[in-house]
């Protein structure tokens, strides 16, 4: 609608020949074969198919008997040039993300200023230029005419939106990307349980074909139980290492172990001749203990695990039984076993003192072959790292000392909560449940779970409302909150079920680290019960993330600066330790006040935009030049740097508006601090580290300095906790510092790549779609708790709605007919007459009209906003 009102005569041609001049080209090849322009119904499938590999093909099925329904019988069953293309359209056009495209383009198509400003701006890309932007048109936009003038049709940004690009998971992730040389004990390691069993523990059938599967799941640590008349159970691991494919990281095999001697022998024959030079034997007069060693020294290893004789010169002795559960059993005469040396000798990995390093942290075992919501989250969990079975623990679980309690409902000390945004807004080609039954309707009655795991403080959950009678292309639209105060340990689950009044059945999920979660506009590829992929089953959804805990701006540093950190340093009772960190404090309190300067100008700009404290530099510069650009009174804007800082400069002949004055004070503000904390911010760090090296250092011999000081017991082990806490607070305010300048970074970057493009914003700001478009209020508005739902440290999961109070469909619908555009049609859930009453399209947090397409698509959309029609501003 706005085309045809405010652009160029044949705008709407153009944008519809590009995409039906592809559509037309593809059709004629197809139709090549053919006689009379037609082809058939399975032809038509597999075009479509080809073009979009998204689509479902059901809906497919569907559309082509609706186009039949009107024909005669000679003509049922083939298809015209014309009418696939409307099919195409009205199949393949998926209206969230039309809108999406409309509002950052303002027009039905993105430029490559339009798209690469869509991929800093939403999707956190940094360091873009504009050929690799080109690249990406060049990649995902089907149209060759769209193609050559750099412009993206709404087929190429759903392909670029439905890539691997925007999965929610990071793709950096699928690869090993952590630091695999610290020690063993430093890690996670994904561990199975009974890995021989198939299906139930107690009477399921063993077989290889366990090991084959958790293998190559990644899991790194697999249980063979052997005993007397069980030779096969080897003979299989035999088989094993032969069949699956080796991966680089070192498997352990706990063996459990209820054979005779003489079977003892002859199994630490055979595994020396199946394992070869790949059996790792720990040298006994080796300087460094076994679980010194780091997963990168033990490459392409095998480790044996178990009982292991107390003396190496044994031909033979007695053990504890290697009895699943025995080292629990509180009992004076455990069952013992003997051992002999042959075996015994092949054992790096000893279970006693494994137990006694602690490193039954580092192994969870876990039962494979039971699927359910455990082997989802353990699944999870081991996606990181490129699923390679080794994950490194937080960095407050490897410290020496530590404070950390998985046990604590309290926060971290010294770890910075992020605030986790989601917006869940459709899904795509949800399946029928399995095993749903004839009887049941073809449709589904679909909502979404989101379910956080970690620390008991992070541990919470939240549901969409049900989209009823809404097929498997649900809308949902909603928003949640939460709080993660340990964002390394947390995990993220979405979980879609079928509402049902006796049991809702189970759709789909899809379980992802937190540090994995990528920003921006994505989508979630769910996962059956099974962990299998569902072909193109996926939510699409919304995500930011920031350090603050809700909205408004954070709190100023007033009056005396160190009573925030003074309240965090607790005191030891000990004189040297006390003032050791009495001198840190000095430096602890300059860094939180340099950091508080940055972060209230952060936020004084983001509220002077109108934006959410999660928006990056390049949103902010964006509203800033298009209010410039909006006033009159600007002759001339450009990016000038002094003293070092780049400063947006605009060219008026007198003063500037009011609410000008105020953005550019903020942005200027904000850019100084910047500067300045990018320019001291190393001195911070170093004086902070300065500092905690004595700490650290005192650390050693704190016991001793303690009891002769004539501080025992209970006073001892507070001081030593208070002492672990303050050395705890000191390294987060590093690790903050540290996050701090790359987030500084990152601005000055993205200020630097809108002075490269600023002439062309500046003249798609003046065109005449966008200057002579309705101009629109924006109403700063702050998320309440009436219109936003936030979990996290209360710890409560939301109300469950009752069936009667659940709505049939967040989008209401009319009986008109679907409405041709120049992207094809738009479906009948985003249609109403101007005479229905408002419903809710935008952020939770905001209520805003959906109003009618061709309306709609005259207004900028922005979440968040309250928008008023003002031709003033």
């Amino acid at each position: 609608m706005r085309l045809l009102l405010t652009a160029a005569p044949d705008a709407v041609e153009d944008r519809q020949t590009f995409r039906e001049m592809w559509l037309k080209e593809m059709f004629e090849k197809a139709s090549k074969n053919s006689s009379g322009g037609f082809i058939d119904q399975t032809t038509c499938i597999k075009l479509i198919k080809r073009l979009d590999s998204q689509v479902a093909m059901e809906r497919v099925r569907q559309k082509l008997q609706e186009f039949d329904m009107g024909k005669t019988d000679g003509c049922r069953g083939l298809i015209d040039s014309q009418e696939f293309i409307d099919m195409f359209k009205e199949i393949a056009t998926r209206p969230e993300i039309y809108f999406l495209l409309i509002r950052y383009a303002n027009k039905d198509y993105l430029t490559l200023e339009d798209f690469h400003l869509f991929l800093e701006g939403e999707q956190g890309l940094a360091g873009l230029t504009s050929d690799k932007v080109a690249e990406m048109i060049e990649k995902y936009e089907p149209a060759p005419e769209a193609r050559k003038n750099r412009q993206m049709l709404i087929d190429g940004f759903t392909r670029y939106l439905m890539s691997d690009e925007c999965d929610l998971f990071d793709p950096s992730q699928r690869e090993v990307c952590q630091d695999m040389t610290q020690a063993l004990g430093h890690y996670f390691i994904s561990t199975s349980h009974n890995t021989y069993l198939l299906e139930d523990q107690l009477k399921g059938p063993s077989s290889v074909d366990g090991y084959i599967r958790v293998l190559t799941c990644g899991c790194r640590c697999v249980k063979v139980d052997v005993g007397t008349g069980r030779v096969a159970v080897v003979y299989h691991g035999n088989t094993l290492t032969s069949k699956v494919p080796f991966r680089a990281y070192p498997v352990i095999v706990h063996l459990e172990n209820h054979c005779s001697v003489k079977q003892q022998q002859m199994m630490a024959v055979l595994l020396k001749a199946v394992m070869g030079n790949r059996l790792y034997i720990h040298p006994c007069n080796s300087p460094r203990a076994f679980t010194d060693l780091s997963p990168e020294e033990l490459k392409c290893k095998f480790i044996l695990k178990g009982k292991k004789l107390p003396n190496e010169d044994m031909e033979e002795g007695e053990v504890s039984d290697e009895d699943e559960g025995g080292e629990t059993k509180r009992n004076n005469n455990p069952r013992k076993i003997r051992l002999c040396r042959e075996l015994s000798s092949l054992i790096s990995l000893h279970r006693a003192r494994f137990n006694d390093l602690h490193m039954t942290r580092t192994q969870l075992a876990l039962n494979f072959q039971t699927p359910g919501q455990m082997m989802d989250v353990y699944e999870g969990r081991f996606r990181a790292n490129g699923g390679c079975g080794y994950l490194l623990k937080p960095a407050v679980m490897r410290e020496h000392i530590s404070v950390f309690s998985a046990h604590s409902r309290d926060t971290i000390p010294g770890v910075a909560p992020q605030l986790l945004k989601i917006k869940v807004i459709s899904g795509q080609c949800l399946p029928k449940p399995r095993g749903s039954t004839a009887t049941k309707a073809s449709f589904i009655d679909p909502y979404v779970v989101i379910q956080v795991f970690g620390i008991p403080a992070d541990c919470t959950e939240a549901k969409t409302r049900t989209v009823s009678n809404d097929s498997s292309f649900p809308i949902f639209d909603e928003s949640f909150e939460f709080l993660i105060n340990l964002p390394e340990l947390a995990l993220i689950r979405f979980v879609v079920l079928d509402d049902e009044f006796i049991g809702d059945d189970f759709v789909g999920q899809c379980t992802i680290p937190f540090d994995c979660i990528q920003t921006g506009y994505r989508h979630v590829r769910l996962l059956s019960s099974m962990g299998e992929p569902m072909d193109t089953a996926t939510l699409f959804v919304h995500v930011s993330i920031s350090n603050k805990k809700g909205g408004g701006k954070p709190q100023r540093v007033k009056g005396k600066r160190s009573d925030k950190i003074q309240a965090d340093i607790k005191p030891v009772g000990l004189k040297a330790a006390d003032d050791v960190f009495k001198e840190a404090s000095t430096a602890l309190n300059e860094a939180e006040f340099e950091q508080g300067k940055v972060e209230a100008a952060w936020s004084d700009l983001q509220d002077e935009c109108g934006l959410e404290h999660t928006v990056n530099m390049k949103q902010c510069l964006k509203v800033a030049i298009s209010r410039y650009l909006a006033t009159p009174e600007t002759n001339r804007l450009s990016i000038q740097e002094e003293k070092g800082i780049p400063f947006l400069k605009s060219s008026c002949p007198g003063p500037l508006p009011s609410h000008l004055h105020k953005l550019d004070m903020a942005l200027e503000k904000v850019l100084v601090e910047i500067h300045h904390f990018l320019t001291h911010g190393e001195e911070l760090r170093v004086s902070l580290e300065s500092r905690l090296k004595p700490a650290l250092a005192m650390y050693d011999n704190l016991e001793s300095l303690l009891s002769s000081n004539g501080i025992k017991g209970k006073k001892a082990n507070r001081a030593m906790e208070n002492y672990a806490w303050n050395v705890r607070i000191i390294r987060g305010q590093l690790d903050r510092i540290v996050a701090l300048k790359k987030k500084c970074r990152m601005a000055m970057e993205q200020v630097e790549s809108t002075k490269v493009t600023l002439d062309s914003l500046i003249m798609r700001e003046r065109s005449p779609s966008v200057r002579e478009r309705p101009r629109l209020t924006l109403a700063n508005r702050h998320n309440t708790t009436d219109n936003l739902t936030t979990y996290g440290s209360l710890g409560r999961s939301p109300t469950t709605p009752s069936s009667e109070c659940k709505p049939k469909s967040i989008l209401k619908k009319s009986n008109s007919n679907l409405e041709s555009s120049s992207v094809g049609y738009v479906n009948e859930e985003y249609r109403m007459s101007p005479s229905t009453s408002s419903t809710v399209i935008g952020d939770d947090e905001e209520s805003t009209e959906l109003l009618k397409p061709p309306l709609l698509h005259s207004f900028s959309y922005t979440p968040g906003f309250s928008y008023e029609q003002n031709t003033a501003l």
